[in-house]
C-alpha cells in the first residue's frame, strides 16, 4: 500500500528541515514526493525473484589507506587557532533550532 501524502506531512517536513515554501512550492513539493512514493511501489510490484543481487558495479576492493596514527594538534595549538574557547570547550552559535514538536508520521 503506497505512502498518501499529506498536507501535514509535507508541512512537517518543511519544519524539519527549516525551509519556509510559498503556497505553490508547496503544493509542487507535495506533489513530487507523492510521485516518488508511487514510483517506489511501482518498483516494488517487478518480481525480482530470479534475479542475482549486486553487490558492487566495479571489481575494485578495499580501495582504503592503511590507518596508519599520526600525530594530532597540540591542545595549545588549538587554543590559540579557537576563535573562542571557554573552560575546555568550543564556543559556536546554534545551528538547530529546536522545538518541541509531535511526529504525524
Amino acid at each position: 500500500m503506497a505512502i498518501k501524502i499529506t498536507d501535514e506531512l509535507v508541512e512537517y517536513l518543511a519544519r524539519l528541515s527549516m525551509i519556509k515554501l510559498s503556497p505553490e512550492q508547496f503544493k509542487k513539493l507535495k506533489s513530487d514526493l507523492q510521485e516518488i512514493l508511487d514510483h517506489i511501489e511501482n518498483l516494488n510490484k517487478i518480481n525480482t525473484e530470479n534475479v542475482k543481487p549486486t553487490i558492487h558495479l566495479n571489481p575494485y576492493k578495499n580501495l582504503t589507506r592503511d590507518d596508519i596514527p599520526e600525530k594530532g594538534l597540540s591542545v595549545e595549538y588549538v587554543r590559540l587557532i579557537a576563535p573562542l574557547i571557554e573552560k575546555d570547550y568550543f564556543v559556536v552559535p546554534p545551528v538547530i533550532e529546536i522545538e518541541d514538536t509531535e511526529s504525524i508520521i
